[in-house]
């Protein structure tokens, strides 16, 4: 096993009484859950600079979609052809971009310093997809002055988004989340993007924190992970699909998300039902900096 970290609790922040998930727990991997705060979480990840290379995203993922393949061949099918169905209904955008474009165009429209372009950023922006398409429809379509800038610490990807967003003059930080938002002034940007990024952070709180300090007053996050309080999650136990090992080190319902977010000192803008439906795998939320 790679080098790894011991945590205590994230959403407590200090060492409290926890107890051991066996049923979750796997190949060394220990999952436990905080009895203050009832939070489930990864005890000992590796750490951060294992991430770089060795359980880079892109290798653990298509090792677990190999895993998945052999372990459940019919569930595999069934998933791959449903996602291949949402692909298809929205004309083969990612549905990140979709909010993307629609929020930074509604800040484009409400903004006071409008002679400046927006400026945001994606957090584990993998290889540039979002950040690239998002740009794509923003200048395109609508003509809207904006740069595009990602924080990544896989090697690989990060080069691969450097080169995605050189064409708007953005820039990528190929570095843990916390390390490559402290390289960037406070209150530089208008919105930030955590999308299905926050499972991995060692760290969730104190990144929370940094985006709240790197974001401009009343700027606005949209953050997505898995939803641990998810049905599909209640019947599928072990085999839910929202383990990842190691790469998945928090496990959020929609009332621990909330609670980690408004400690950070932000304020919650859209969190409905259809956003956290308990027959989903995720949850979405948009948040405010006020």
């Amino acid at each position: 096993m790679a080098e790894s970290l011991i945590r205590h609790s994230p959403l407590a922040e200090r060492n409290t009484p926890s107890k051991t998930l066996d049923r979750y727990s796997k190949d060394g991997w220990l999952i436990k859950q905080c009895s203050e705060t009832g939070f489930v979480y990864l005890e000992n990840p590796p750490v951060y600079e294992a991430f770089e290379e060795d359980f880079a995203w892109e290798k653990t993922i298509e090792d677990e979609r190999k895993r998945r393949k052999e372990a459940e061949p019919v569930v595999s099918a069934l998933s791959s052809a449903g996602k291949g169905l949402r692909k298809f209904l929205r004309r083969k955008k990612h549905g990140m971009v979709v909010r993307a474009v629609k929020i930074l165009r509604e800040l484009d429209r409400t903004r006071k310093d409008s002679d400046s372009p927006l400026r945001f950023v994606d957090i584990g922006c993998s290889h540039g997809r979002v950040l690239g398409e998002t740009m794509d429809i923003l200048k395109g379509q609508y003509g809207i002055e904006a740069v595009p800038y990602g924080v990544e610490i896989s090697k690989g990807l990060a080069v691969h988004a450097a080169e995605r967003v050189e064409p708007y003059a953005g820039r990528v930080v190929q570095s843990d989340a916390i390390g490559g938002l402290e390289s960037y002034d406070d209150s530089f940007f208008d919105y930030a993007i955590m999308c299905a990024f926050l499972e991995h952070e060692i760290n969730p709180m104190p990144l929370l924190r940094m985006c709240h300090r790197k974001l401009k007053t009343g700027g606005l996050a949209t953050i997505k992970v898995p939803n641990f309080g998810s049905l599909n999650r209640r019947i599928r136990q072990e085999k839910w699909c929202g383990f990842r090992y190691p790469d998945h080190v928090n496990y959020f319902t929609p009332q621990s998300l909330k609670s980690m977010i408004e400690a950070c000192g932000f304020r919650i803008e859209k969190m409905g039902f259809l956003d956290r439906m308990p027959t989903s795998d995720n949850m979405w939320c948009l948040v405010k900096k006020v």
